[in-house]
């Protein structure tokens, strides 16, 4: 199996575990996704859009969630996948089972770069909708009113998330780290160090240093904290890629 094919599977497969966290590590930082409904540029809308789409799944549909994915394939720039989604849809509480296909660009580094999902909007919406999708999922109208929503509640799932990182590490000061052209992203406690003693908390795959905020708020008072996210994680920089992806493969 291709390495961009494994990176297909371990997206699919976080994505049925409902974990962002994993699905975000496949895609490279300027990444572009489009579908029925959302037009997303940059891995922060994107991972967004996931993010808020696994928080409301778990939250009114993890009972019912079911996700399979098929004929996944890849090269070194392309790549294919078949999915078949089956949950509740929370806005309207009906059950639906969509079918996608997607088509995906990578960079040298195996991340994904372009990610287009195609499925029937007419199909979704008699399902998700019933009536009004029955009535006119065919049209633009329903189209462009489904599509001002969805970007209407990411917005607010963003401002919200945003909001949350603000309040999880607030005191806490963002340093940017250049080491032999490395550049590392961290938060660290305020004020000199010296003063406490210093700890390094080191987060694990595939996680941020955003894992240690309910950490650090016991520790903040006795440790000058140093929490960064590691290199090819978060927002520190990322190694550009070997031709084979060597550097990038978790295979022995």
């Amino acid at each position: 199996m291709h390495p961009n094919a494994q990176t297909l599977t371990k997206f699919y497969t976080a994505f049925a575990a409902l974990d962002p966290d994993t699905m975000a590590t496949c895609y490279a930082d300027d990444v572009a996704f489009d579908d029925e409904v959302f037009s997303l540029r940059g891995k922060a809308e994107v991972m967004g859009m996931w993010r808020m789409l696994c928080e409301a799944t778990r939250a009114k549909g993890r009972d019912v969630w079911q996700l399979e994915y098929s004929a996944i394939e890849a090269d070194a720039t392309t790549g294919r996948a078949h999915w078949d989604a089956h949950y509740r849809f929370s806005a309207t509480g009906r059950m639906v089972l969509n079918r996608i296909d997607g088509v995906f660009s990578f960079n040298p580094q195996g991340l994904i770069t372009r990610h287009r999902d195609s499925f029937d909007f007419w199909s979704w919406s008699r399902q998700a909708l019933g009536a009004p999708g029955m009535l006119l999922g065919w049209t633009p109208f329903l189209r462009n009113k489904v599509r001002a929503q969805a970007q209407a509640n990411l917005r607010k799932f963003l401002a919200k998330w945003g909001a949350c990182l603000a309040h999880w590490f607030d005191g806490f000061e963002v340093r940017h780290v250049e080491v032999n052209g490395v550049r590392i992203f961290a938060r660290v406690s305020p004020g000199l160090p010296g003063i406490r003693p210093a700890l390094l908390l080191l987060h694990g795959f595939p996680q941020t240093h955003v894992m240690w905020q309910r950490v650090a708020r016991q520790l903040e008072h006795d440790f000058y904290l140093v929490m960064p996210d590691l290199r090819g994680y978060g927002d520190s920089s990322k190694p550009p890629g070997l031709p084979d992806h060597g550097n990038y493969s978790k295979r022995a």
